[in-house]
């Protein structure tokens, strides 16, 4: 029955009489945690600081997937698993080891369930096989839970003269690879001031074998400080990688260096 307040009966207790007036305060605070939560840091917990660092966020149909460089952990990556709408997050250390957490740029290999994310080695402390110099891809591949990580370096053979910044990752899921975007420096005493510093280059990597790698040139001809900071897109339905970078030998400008998949007949338009 209902009058002014609500009335719960049964057969075995006698009526049990609520005012609604009475809840206000425990409904105004439940409102307010999640307000709080709402505006929890992905990085969490909160009050850690330098924790955040080059971001690179992937989802997957349950979680966010928030991969960063932990400077105050020694530049370590560490990966927050959170709800969709950020409300409620665990950080996790994903370094397998590695103070190695430089610029990540992470995807989701749906297919093997698996987290990738690319960064670049900071130190050689841990061996890997063939061990990285400073400055050479590493790959990090965990579970989509950011657990049981482990890393290895896809620097291709032969290329020891160069060093490698800044990469952007993505999967061709058509060719079961994954590709990373790079930008180039030669090893010299000056490298900016050498041919190849600053140039785009993509790493197709094969799923089956991630370490065997290939590297090639997709600066189109446009040559040194051509590719600084790329950013990477596939083009599934056309079958086209672009690669958009900083071209400094152009004042500055915005390319997108367009070509296959297989990063071949490439062409350099200013954007």
């Amino acid at each position: 029955r209902v009058h002014g307040d609500l009335t719960f009966e049964n057969f075995e207790a006698a009526p049990m009489k609520l005012d609604l007036r009475e809840l206000l305060p425990l409904v105004l605070a439940v409102v307010v945690v999640r307000l709080a939560i709402a505006q929890v840091v992905v990085s969490a917990p909160r009050n850690v600081v330098d924790s955040g660092y080059a971001p690179s966020v992937v989802a997957t149909n349950q979680n966010l997937l928030v991969v960063v460089r932990r400077q105050n952990s020694r530049d370590r990556p560490f990966t927050s698993v959170c709800n969709l709408s950020a409300e409620f997050c665990q950080t996790r250390n994903a370094s397998a080891g590695w103070f190695s957490g430089n610029t990540p740029s992470a995807v989701v290999d749906s297919m093997n369930q698996r987290l990738l994310f690319v960064t670049v080695a900071m130190d050689n402390y841990f061996h890997l096989s063939p061990l990285p110099t400073a400055a050479s891809p590493l790959l990090f591949s965990c579970t989509l839970n950011a657990t049981n990580c482990s890393a290895v370096s896809i620097k291709p053979a032969g290329n020891d003269d160069v060093l490698y910044r800044n990469p952007s990752a993505a999967l061709d899921v058509k060719n079961g690879r994954l590709v990373v975007a790079l930008e180039t420096v030669a090893l010299t005493s000056n490298p900016f001031a050498n041919e190849m510093a600053g140039f785009s280059a993509v790493l197709l990597c094969p799923l089956s074998n991630l370490t065997a790698c290939r590297m090639e040139d997709v600066s189109a001809g446009e040559g040194a400080k051509s590719g600084f900071d790329p950013s990477l897109v596939l083009d599934s339905l056309n079958s086209r990688l672009i690669v958009v970078a900083t071209n400094a030998a152009r004042n500055w400008r915005p390319y997108a260096y367009v070509c296959t998949l297989e990063a071949e007949r490439g062409v350099a338009r200013d954007v």
